[in-house]
């Protein structure tokens, strides 16, 4: 059996680009430590959140979370949108978590999902949160403008999500991070 290499694997997409549906197959699949953006800045307050201070302490919490999965040597899949257009309330920067992943010889893969409104609008209608379009753009837009070059984009508009999953295995699996 060869010896598995931890990864981290970053996924960051629009609402309704299948960020979720993916992450949360692959950490189930290997057992991964899960780190949700969203419900870091949004499901773990009991109140709707308010400006930079929420978005500073969400970050923060994601963060020392992410700290102690990687100390533990755990696989970690992260998901959410990881850009901010405003950053007068939102500096999140995802720099920090992959030098830290790198710094303990993590396998880093970063994935962008990507689908066209109309596609991501039916997805969202379906889960019963829809994001306008205005919004919609303007994330889109942000991460464009924070891709890096060793971020694989993959367009989820005419593909299923076992394929998607079949595209994230062949890079987790080339990069050692799945025990053969």
């Amino acid at each position: 059996m060869k010896k598995q290499t931890p990864f981290l694997l970053i996924i960051r997409g629009t609402s309704g680009s299948g960020k979720s549906t993916i992450a949360h197959e692959v950490a189930m699949r290997e057992k991964a430590v899960l780190l949700g953006h969203d419900t870091f800045l949004f499901t773990m307050l009991p109140y709707k959140p308010e400006g930079k201070e929420h978005f500073t302490l969400g970050n923060k919490h994601l963060m020392d979370c992410f700290t102690n999965a990687l100390d533990a040597k755990k696989n970690i899949v992260m998901e959410g949108v990881f850009a901010s257009f405003d950053l007068r309330i939102n500096r999140f920067q995802i720099a920090p978590f992959v030098r830290k992943a790198r710094a303990l010889h993590y396998e880093v893969i970063r994935i962008q999902l990507q689908a066209p409104y109309k596609d991501a609008r039916d997805r969202m209608e379906k889960r019963g949160t829809i994001v306008p379009k205005v919004l919609y753009d303007k994330l889109k837009a942000a991460l464009e403008k924070t891709s890096s070059q060793d971020e694989i984009i993959i367009d989820t508009h005419a593909i299923s999500p076992d394929t998607i999953l079949e595209k994230v295995y062949g890079l987790i699996n080339s990069c050692g991070g799945v025990k053969k």
